[in-house]
């Protein structure tokens, strides 16, 4: 996503106030328990706005669970030795987490504010950038990531 203009940020900003979260972790609900290979066709025909509701959709819609993700280990983005990115993969135990953020992909590519993009979507939490490790006076250049996975794993090995 890149919103060049404040212009387009109060928009996005304003598509998201506008999605109906709950009708969409409902979808994702009757949609859980599909991977990442087979939730596309799974979806296919799913409407994920829909402009009505019936009654009995309307009450299964007040029964809809918050959406709770846990995190879990710690992995490199790219091979270790070449990585900048360390990341927390999500699990989700009810399965919906993955079909959700389909659903909010497809909206926000549908309104424009991201690419079409046919790779598939990978769920994770960066947890390290280089970017991030600057301080004030000095600037990293390179970091061996490897490294630092491996003194985390040698961390959780002892716990």
């Amino acid at each position: 996503m890149s919103l060049q203009s404040p212009e387009r940020v109060a928009a996005a900003s304003t598509f998201l106030r506008g999605l109906d979260i709950r009708e969409m972790l409902h979808e994702a609900s009757k949609l859980g328990g599909t991977g990442p290979a087979n939730v596309l066709e799974a979806a296919e025909g799913t409407e994920i706005l829909p402009e009505t509701k019936d009654d009995s959709q309307a009450e299964s819609l007040d029964k809809v669970l918050p959406l709770t993700v846990t995190l879990s280990g710690l992995n490199p983005m790219h091979k270790p030795s070449s990585t900048s990115i360390l990341y927390a993969s999500p699990l989700d135990d009810t399965s919906r987490l993955y079909p959700f953020a389909l659903a909010l992909q497809q909206a926000f590519t549908i309104a424009e504010f991201l690419l079409q993009d046919d790779r598939d979507l990978h769920l994770h939490a960066t947890i390290v950038t280089q970017s991030m490790l600057k301080t004030r006076k000095l600037v990293l250049k390179e970091v061996d990531m490897g490294r630092i996975v491996k003194a985390l794993e040698n961390l959780m090995l002892k716990r």
